[in-house]
């Protein structure tokens, strides 16, 4: 039962598995995609935040309720394939691992996916901060049918991703320091793979003047993930390709909380694929 394994041993054996794959596949390259159900926030000792620690070394003491993706990560780093973080937990985004990814030349995307809510959020913030809108409130409710609807019914479970969801207003709308926004999950069984986000947007335009803006968003959550997780293959090995290891920021217009990136503005993140993607060409 690979639950009672150390980190150490659990590591090894997602390097087995790795490599018993490819063997099997018959091929040279691979990309690891961590899409595990939401997880709780844990905390790690102080010394995985330091980019000089040897995280293979960190192995021998770390914490009994590490993050699973963590230990993925560092795994298929290990084994020079690289690691895509499609989930909220922190995967490569800590510093240790980011650093160990450049170390060893592996390209490492990440994290938690940006599909629904708040890629409508990224692309419409902006278009209200450019027209000089003060944007007072913006509120969102969501329902999801799935395995990550059921997760997420957990508060601990659903704590970065409700941060991370939300968090983006912030960054886009700084000029609106009034804003009131939150965020809210609900898990509705017979949505089943289908997800729905209702948003409510007030706003004061010209001499004061308070408008409203409200959308539904009804999308089947995996039709709308796998074209993504495909895409972010296809750059992780281009990334590879190109020698470019540790965090790839070119990608970060697919995720709600990018490694690295403080820029949540969807229109720019998208600029920056392109000419990422034409500087290899």
């Amino acid at each position: 039962d690979r639950l009672q394994l150390s980190a150490n041993e659990m590591v090894d054996a997602i390097r087995g598995d790795i490599r018993d794959w490819m063997q099997a596949d018959r091929t040279r390259k691979a990309v690891v995609v961590y899409l595990a159900s939401a997880e709780r926030e844990r905390s790690l000792p102080e010394v995985w935040m330091d980019p000089q620690a040897d995280v293979l070394a960190l192995l021998n003491d770390a914490p009994l309720d590490i993050s699973r993706s963590i230990l993925y990560a560092i795994a298929a780093i290990a084994e020079g394939v690289p690691f895509v973080n499609f989930t909220p937990a922190p995967g490569a985004a800590i510093p240790a691992v980011a650093a160990y990814a450049r170390k060893q030349g592996v390209p490492v995307l990440g994290n938690d996916g940006k599909t629904g809510e708040t890629l409508m959020k990224t692309a419409l913030a902006p278009m209200f901060r450019d027209r000089r809108f003060n944007v007072m409130a913006w509120e969102g409710y969501n329902m999801l049918g799935n395995k990550d609807g059921a997760a997420l019914e957990d508060p601990k479970r659903a704590a970065s991703k409700l941060a991370n969801k939300d968090k983006v207003l912030g960054s886009i709308l700084h000029e609106s320091p009034g804003l009131h926004s939150g965020v809210r999950i609900d898990f509705v069984p017979s949505l089943h793979d289908w997800k729905t986000a209702m948003d409510f947007v007030h706003f004061e335009g010209f001499l004061g003047a308070k408008m409203q803006l409200q959308f539904t968003w009804h999308g089947s959550d995996s039709a709308l993930a796998a074209p993504l997780i495909l895409d972010l293959a296809r750059i992780a090995l281009l990334a590879q390709a190109r020698g470019e290891g540790g965090v790839v920021h070119a990608a970060a217009a697919f995720f709600k909380n990018p490694l690295e990136f403080e820029e949540h503005d969807f229109h720019r993140q998208m600029d920056l694929l392109r000419k990422w993607m034409r500087s290899g060409a």
